[in-house]
């Protein structure tokens, strides 16, 4: 026997007129400081360097992802081939 609860869940679904609407969390105050400070950083180079700059972060990020993947891809295989060999 299941104990009744204090709200039973109803049977038939809540018309979207009388749910109440959930209020977005606001975000933490020290999120909203850093599109100011990439803001101040970017204003004190050139065109130029922040141009040169964001090629290399992308190269570095496109480095780091292609990195995880062929370790990735590498401890796969290996766990194909011990478990391949484990009979």
């Amino acid at each position: 026997m299941q104990p009744k609860s204090a709200h039973p869940i109803p049977s038939h679904p809540i018309p979207s007129s009388h749910a109440r609407p959930v209020p977005s969390p606001a975000p933490p105050h020290h999120l909203m400081a850093l599109p100011n400070l990439r803001h101040i950083f970017a204003s004190s180079r050139t065109s130029d360097e922040e141009r040169q700059l964001s090629r290399t972060t992308f190269y570095k990020f496109a480095a780091f992802v292609g990195s995880c993947v062929v370790i990735s891809l590498l401890a796969s295989r290996g766990a194909a081939t011990a478990a391949g060999h484990h009979r």
